[in-house]
Protein backbone atom coordinates (compact mmCIF):
# COMPACT_ATOMS: atom_id res chain seq x y z
CA UNK A 1 0.00 0.00 0.00
CA UNK A 2 3.08 2.03 0.74
CA UNK A 3 4.37 1.56 -2.79
CA UNK A 4 1.01 2.80 -4.23
CA UNK A 5 0.87 6.07 -2.65
CA UNK A 6 5.01 6.99 -3.32
CA UNK A 7 3.80 5.72 -7.07
CA UNK A 8 0.49 8.11 -6.95
CA UNK A 9 2.50 10.80 -5.18
CA UNK A 10 5.22 10.62 -8.13
CA UNK A 11 2.42 10.25 -10.92
CA UNK A 12 1.07 13.54 -9.17
CA UNK A 13 4.22 15.88 -9.47
CA UNK A 14 5.46 14.63 -12.61
CA UNK A 15 1.86 15.90 -13.88
CA UNK A 16 2.05 19.20 -12.13
CA UNK A 17 5.64 19.72 -13.15
CA UNK A 18 5.17 19.07 -16.87
CA UNK A 19 2.17 21.45 -17.37
CA UNK A 20 2.84 23.91 -19.32
CA UNK A 21 2.16 27.44 -18.23
CA UNK A 22 0.14 29.33 -21.33
CA UNK A 23 -1.19 32.27 -19.33
CA UNK A 24 2.44 32.98 -18.54
CA UNK A 25 3.70 32.11 -21.80
CA UNK A 26 0.53 34.79 -23.07
CA UNK A 27 1.99 37.21 -20.90
CA UNK A 28 5.31 36.98 -21.97
CA UNK A 29 4.39 37.86 -25.80
CA UNK A 30 2.37 40.44 -24.67
CA UNK A 31 5.08 42.11 -22.91
CA UNK A 32 7.13 42.37 -25.33
CA UNK A 33 4.51 43.58 -27.77
CA UNK A 34 4.02 46.35 -24.89
CA UNK A 35 7.31 47.23 -24.32
CA UNK A 36 7.57 48.94 -28.23
CA UNK A 37 4.72 49.72 -29.01
CA UNK A 38 4.70 53.17 -27.28
CA UNK A 39 7.67 53.70 -29.73
CA UNK A 40 5.49 53.75 -33.01
CA UNK A 41 5.13 57.57 -32.97
CA UNK A 42 8.46 57.74 -32.71
CA UNK A 43 9.07 55.66 -35.65
CA UNK A 44 6.74 57.81 -37.77
CA UNK A 45 8.47 60.94 -36.63
CA UNK A 46 11.86 59.28 -37.43
CA UNK A 47 11.15 58.68 -40.07
CA UNK A 48 9.94 62.44 -41.21
CA UNK A 49 13.06 64.03 -40.00
CA UNK A 50 15.15 61.09 -42.03
CA UNK A 51 13.30 61.33 -44.64
CA UNK A 52 13.56 65.71 -44.58
CA UNK A 53 17.30 65.45 -44.18
CA UNK A 54 17.43 63.24 -47.37
CA UNK A 55 15.60 65.74 -49.71
CA UNK A 56 18.19 67.95 -48.47
CA UNK A 57 21.12 65.91 -49.86
CA UNK A 58 21.28 65.89 -53.97
CA UNK A 59 19.28 62.96 -54.37
CA UNK A 60 21.94 60.99 -56.57
CA UNK A 61 24.34 61.04 -53.54
CA UNK A 62 25.33 57.70 -51.47
CA UNK A 63 24.14 59.48 -48.14
CA UNK A 64 20.78 60.40 -49.41
CA UNK A 65 20.45 56.72 -50.63
CA UNK A 66 21.20 55.40 -47.71
CA UNK A 67 18.67 57.83 -45.35
CA UNK A 68 16.45 56.92 -47.76
CA UNK A 69 16.93 53.18 -46.62
CA UNK A 70 16.79 53.99 -42.90
CA UNK A 71 13.17 55.42 -43.85
CA UNK A 72 12.67 52.16 -45.53
CA UNK A 73 13.55 50.24 -42.37
CA UNK A 74 11.35 52.34 -40.05
CA UNK A 75 8.70 51.93 -41.88
CA UNK A 76 8.76 48.36 -41.97
CA UNK A 77 9.03 48.43 -38.52
CA UNK A 78 5.98 50.27 -38.27
CA UNK A 79 4.20 47.98 -40.17
CA UNK A 80 5.70 44.69 -38.75
CA UNK A 81 4.01 45.67 -35.64
CA UNK A 82 0.65 46.51 -37.49
CA UNK A 83 1.09 43.20 -39.16
CA UNK A 84 2.04 41.02 -35.96
CA UNK A 85 -1.09 43.03 -34.27
CA UNK A 86 -3.39 42.74 -36.91
CA UNK A 87 -2.22 39.18 -36.85
CA UNK A 88 -2.60 38.71 -33.30
CA UNK A 89 -6.36 39.98 -33.42
CA UNK A 90 -7.78 37.42 -36.04
CA UNK A 91 -5.84 34.33 -34.94
CA UNK A 92 -5.38 34.28 -30.77
CA UNK A 93 -9.02 33.85 -30.00
CA UNK A 94 -8.62 29.91 -29.86
CA UNK A 95 -5.79 30.18 -28.03
CA UNK A 96 -5.94 32.66 -25.61
CA UNK A 97 -9.87 31.14 -24.64
CA UNK A 98 -8.40 28.00 -24.18
CA UNK A 99 -10.34 26.53 -26.68
CA UNK A 100 -7.08 24.76 -28.29
CA UNK A 101 -5.32 21.10 -27.56
CA UNK A 102 -2.65 22.03 -25.03
CA UNK A 103 0.55 21.55 -27.60
CA UNK A 104 -1.47 23.58 -30.18
CA UNK A 105 -1.63 26.33 -27.50
CA UNK A 106 1.50 26.20 -26.46
CA UNK A 107 3.28 26.22 -30.00
CA UNK A 108 0.99 29.72 -30.75
CA UNK A 109 2.66 30.71 -28.27
CA UNK A 110 6.17 30.32 -29.03
CA UNK A 111 5.66 31.40 -32.65
CA UNK A 112 4.19 34.12 -31.57
CA UNK A 113 6.93 34.78 -29.28
CA UNK A 114 9.50 34.47 -32.11
CA UNK A 115 7.74 36.78 -34.02
CA UNK A 116 7.43 39.83 -31.40
CA UNK A 117 10.60 39.61 -30.68
CA UNK A 118 11.56 39.95 -34.35
CA UNK A 119 9.11 42.83 -34.43
CA UNK A 120 10.77 44.33 -31.20
CA UNK A 121 14.13 44.20 -32.26
CA UNK A 122 13.57 45.79 -35.89
CA UNK A 123 11.56 48.70 -33.98
CA UNK A 124 14.69 48.95 -31.40
CA UNK A 125 17.14 48.71 -34.35
CA UNK A 126 15.77 51.30 -36.44
CA UNK A 127 15.22 53.80 -34.04
CA UNK A 128 18.79 53.67 -32.56
CA UNK A 129 20.03 53.49 -36.14
CA UNK A 130 17.91 56.67 -36.84
CA UNK A 131 19.09 58.74 -33.50
CA UNK A 132 22.37 57.97 -34.44
CA UNK A 133 22.55 59.28 -38.31
CA UNK A 134 20.10 62.57 -36.91
CA UNK A 135 22.63 63.61 -34.19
Amino acid sequence: MKRVWVILLMVGMVACGSKVDHEAMKDKVLDAHDEVMPKMGQLVKLKKQVLAKANELDSASVEASELKSLATDLENAYQGMMSWMHDWSDKSGPFVNGEAKSDEITAFYEAEQKKVDKVKSDINASIAKAEKVLQ
